[in-house]
């Protein structure tokens, strides 16, 4: 389950997430997010709101999948609302970290996680609402080119460096909008046909046009990002690539196969839900790798239960409802293994803390300026610099020491510095002598005038004024 070396684990210090930039839609909803970012108590740690969000999507699915059982009106209208709910959780949980300093090299990997797997949960509340009845195979299709495209799309920020993946608060309204229509036209909407005068789609289900769309805009988005890494990459490069395209492959063929299986018509939602999870696993890892820039290798033992109960398929025999359920049941189980192990790693490498620390003691961020004196520090070096006393009660008990990230600082004021150099400061204190403060550097730095201390709970961390 390792699949992240420790060193790229190291080097996410570094990371600097690149996105394609903000549509016409991102432009007119930033300032209603900013207005919710504001209004966030400055405590609330910023994954939590990140995991908040992946909760509503989940049970946007759960309430979408109750609303075409029980048939209630407003039960409807329970998912779009959880999908929104995410989504501007979505929007707001960096701009709350950027507001309030909480911002960690975790953010990211949690935030785009999350996102991986609310794809899998957004596709099965709009099937759902398309067909309650899961019985038209091309849904099956269209499901898996949506995933496939969200894949793609990570697999080409791994390749060619930047994540172009426009669009996304759209599809969300647009997932919205199919989620509600029962509500809005009463539960049989989805079977309702489009007029004959319609060029086309006379007489088809009114949701055909939005399927078959689907199945045309994701299938190119693939097949774009397909076209745009093979032109990049040259040589064994290009054979390496061919592997997440492969993986895509298979796992949408065996997905059809069991869409063609005697499970699908006894037990749909098993059936999407068994391929999702499958997808989840899949958009996820592929995330987590595009983070930490590490190849995509040729073998993935996750996806190993899903293709060999497809396999079974194939071959003519079932595994029955009981064996396809203890199959998903089993994803979800490698999904949440995945996410453990990788965040413990990320959280104990780094020496971050998953949950900020004044989520538990409720206190708001401080922030004090102090006197440090001009320091001029040449690499590489040992200082011990003396302090009053009365200085050093302006520090907190530091323990293992203090890890001062460059990123913070002002340009003017770094000199000869490679980008991931640290300082680290240790206080130490005895009755033989002065307390003081010992200050270790890699490089040359100038014009420390004073501090900024930014305390968070019992957590403080400094910054040049």
């Amino acid at each position: 389950m390792d699949f992240i070396p420790d060193s790229e684990i190291s080097a996410l210090a570094t990371h600097k997430f690149q996105s394609a930039g903000y549509t016409w839609l991102d432009e007119r909803m930033d300032p209603f997010w900013s207005s919710v970012a504001k209004r966030i108590p400055r405590y609330i740690s910023p994954n939590l709101i990140s995991v908040l969000g992946g909760v509503c999507c989940a049970l946007a699915a759960v309430f979408t999948v109750l609303a075409n059982h029980i048939r209630w009106i407003p039960l409807y209208f329970a998912g779009p609302f959880l999908i929104f709910v995410y989504m501007t959780c979505d929007a707001v949980d960096g701009k709350h970290a950027r507001r309030t300093k909480q911002s960690t090299p975790l953010g990211a990997v949690v935030d785009h996680g999350i996102d991986a797997f609310c794809a899998f949960t957004t596709g099965i509340a709009v099937v759902v609402t398309a067909d309650p009845e899961l019985k038209d195979p091309r849904l099956m299709l269209a499901f898996c080119l949506f995933h496939g495209s969200w894949f793609c799309a990570q697999w080409g920020e791994l390749v060619l460096g930047s994540l172009d993946q426009r669009g996304i608060t759209e599809g969300e309204f647009a997932s919205m909008a199919v989620i509600a229509l029962p509500g809005i036209f009463g539960p049989d909407a989805a079977k309702s046909r489009i007029p004959a005068w319609v060029p086309y789609f006379r007489d088809q289900p009114i949701l055909d046009p939005v399927m078959i769309g689907v199945i045309v805009v994701c299938g190119g988005v693939c097949l774009s990002f397909a076209l745009r890494i093979f032109l990049k990459v040259q040589g064994l490069d290009r054979l390496r690539a061919t592997f997440p395209l492969v993986h895509l492959a298979v796992h949408t063929s065996a997905a059809m196969q069991l869409a063609t299986s005697p499970l699908r018509p006894q037990f749909p939602l098993l059936t999407f839900t068994v391929v999702g999870m499958n997808a989840a696993l899949l958009m996820t890892k592929m995330r987590f790798m595009a983070t930490f820039r590490v190849p995509w290798p040729a073998l993935h033992w996750e996806v190993l239960p899903f293709l060999a109960g497809s396999g079974v398929e194939a071959l003519g025999f079932t595994i029955g409802a009981g064996g396809w359920l203890l199959v998903a049941l089993l994803e979800l189980a490698l999904l949440l293994v995945m996410w453990d192990r990788l965040l413990r790693r990320i959280c104990s490498r780094l020496n971050v803390p998953f949950l900020a620390e004044v989520l538990a003691e409720g206190r708001e961020v401080q922030e004090e300026t102090f006197a440090l004196g001009a320091l001029a520090i040449s690499s590489p070096s040992l200082r011990v610099y003396p302090f009053h006393a009365g200085e050093l009660d302006q520090l907190p008990p530091l323990g293992r020491g203090l890890v001062l990230d460059f990123s913070c600082f002002a340009p003017h004021a770094i000199r000869n510095l490679t980008p991931n150099a640290t300082i680290t400061l240790t206080t130490t204190s005895d009755a033989s002598e002065v307390p003081r403060i010992l200050l270790q550097a890699t490089g040359t730095l100038e014009g420390w005038d004073s501090l900024r201390r930014t305390r968070i709970g019992t957590k403080c961390t400094y910054a040049q004024v």
